[in-house]
């Protein structure tokens, strides 16, 4: 199963873009949608970021960890929206929570 594009939105309205770094509640720097690490390397303080490439890096991430933690611990069918809603769950507050 993939995110659908409401899924996308979703976490997209949640998150809101910020072009420039700034540190999140729990003090951690932050740029885009939501993105903590680009590339491999920590976002830091003074980086920017275009929309574009915001989007691009929030996909990836979303692909890459987000979509295959929720295939790998949920063990029950699931709708698009309950998939969507979990996806964008384990992006929020991450897979270790997620599993407890």
């Amino acid at each position: 199963m993939q995110i659908s594009q409401n899924g996308l939105n979703l976490i997209k309205s949640f998150e809101g873009f910020r072009d420039h770094a700034y540190l999140d509640g729990a003090g951690i720097p932050t740029i885009g949608y939501g993105t903590t690490h680009i590339d491999g390397s920590p976002v830091h303080m003074g980086m920017t970021i275009t929309e574009s490439k915001a989007t691009d890096v929030f996909l990836a991430q979303l692909n890459a960890e987000f979509v295959p933690a929720v295939i790998r611990n949920v063990k029950v069918p699931l709708n698009q929206n309950q998939f969507d809603a979990l996806v964008s769950w384990t992006y929020n507050l991450g897979e270790a929570n997620f599993q407890s």
